[in-house]
């Protein structure tokens, strides 16, 4: 299910008959969180880090593209964030994996590369604290600006 709410930019995707957010955009005036399928976020095979982006997400990248276009496409700053669940450098690993992920879907979709800047914070700057060895998928997020 896809809501958009009247009086502001938003889009959120949320599991049918779940509590949780599958995957969501918040956008305001330039600001959009993206945050990830839970499910997906940690690493089950080597070569999954957990930043793949579900279908969903991918599509809500295209509706950030499109915002960005609109707008005064200025530089879009696209910042990946993980949980404190995983080591320091690990996380930090993971939330730039996820903020390529984002960036590269954002270029498919028609924003330059010039144009966006990529940066990795890991548990640095968690949307919501927590202690240390938690998860928290609400953390599991990228923040693109712009």
């Amino acid at each position: 299910m896809i809501k958009i709410c009247p009086g502001a930019v938003s889009i959120f995707a949320i599991l049918v008959g779940a509590a949780l957010v599958s995957t969501s955009i918040v956008a305001r005036a330039g600001e959009v969180s993206i945050y990830f399928d839970a499910t997906a976020l940690d690493p089950v095979l080597p070569d999954d880090p957990g930043c793949q982006m579900t279908e969903m997400a991918r599509i809500l990248a295209e509706e950030v593209a499109k915002l960005w276009s609109s707008s005064n496409q200025g530089t879009m700053s696209v910042v990946g964030h993980d949980d404190r669940l995983k080591p320091d450098d690990v996380s930090l690993a993971v939330s730039e994996c996820r903020a390529n992920t984002v960036t590269q879907s954002l270029m498919e979709y028609g924003v330059p590369e010039d144009k966006i800047t990529v940066e990795a914070r890991g548990e640095m700057e968690p949307a919501y604290p927590t202690d240390d060895g938690v998860a928290d998928p609400l953390n599991r997020r990228v923040e693109v600006r712009w």
